[in-house]
């Protein structure tokens, strides 16, 4: 879906505050003067308007009007109420919604993908701390066989010095063989995130296209329900 302007976004912000649930994006069409919206009960609304339209919106909503469709088409406001009208503003804007929905199910796997990455990406630092708390321990215990074998040497203490620096050679390596699993991991995270992106690239144009063909069918329907009678002006 194309981004929203800042009328727009001002309208979605609207619709929240006046305890509106808009089902399908608001946006607004400056040019041909367009915007409607199907109040189906008390606080459940399609549509797409500006922040006056959902102001007038919550006057009707106010006074219990419900199942009408409010239109503004060529600076002038209606009210619809005629079944048929609103039946096939709904059928009109169907796959919008069914596409809005694909999109809220893409965004959720890509909010799952970020999660996972951040994850590893907390798993990787932790790693990070303990190569670096190796380094500083085996650097510790090179000082201190280095001082006793200068001073008392110990056959013993030699053996077991060796022994510890084994231990640390072990860990580091265990250290880098889970840090190559969580980059191997990333990478995969990272390929599915591009082909995310790719397919919401694709639902957006398809959108983009679907909003402009449900506007001009709207705007079409609109104009023929005001020739036939079927639009009321919206009382003041």
């Amino acid at each position: 879906m194309p981004p929203l302007g800042r009328e727009a976004r001002l309208g979605v912000i609207a619709a929240c505050t006046l305890g509106l649930v808009a089902t399908v994006a608001v946006a607004r069409d400056r040019e041909d003067d367009l915007a409607w919206a199907i109040l189906h009960d008390s606080d459940s609304i399609t549509g797409s308007g500006s922040v006056t339209d959902w102001e007038a919106i919550a006057r009707l909503q106010k006074k219990g009007t419900h199942d009408v469709l409010y239109a503004r088409l060529d600076r002038q406001r209606y009210v619809i109420s005629d079944p048929a009208v609103i039946k096939r503003v709904e059928e009109l804007i169907a796959p919008q919604e069914a596409l809005s929905q694909e999109q809220d199910r893409l965004g959720r796997e890509q909010e799952r993908n970020g999660e996972d990455q951040s994850a590893l990406g907390d798993r990787e630092s932790a790693l990070d701390e303990r190569a670096d708390e190796i380094a500083d321990r085996t650097e510790r215990l090179i000082e201190d066989e280095v001082r006793r074998a200068a001073t008392t040497p110990d056959r013993s203490r030699q053996e077991e010095m060796r022994r510890k620096r084994a231990e640390l050679r072990e860990e580091r390596r265990r250290i880098e063989t889970e840090r190559e699993e969580i980059e191997d991991k990333m990478a995969a995270l990272e390929a599915e995130d591009r082909e995310l992106s790719r397919r919401m690239e694709e639902l957006d144009r398809r959108q983009e296209a679907l909003e402009q063909q449900v506007q001009g069918a709207v705007r079409g329907l609109l104009r023929d329900a005001v020739a036939r009678g079927l639009a009321s002006p919206l009382p003041r």
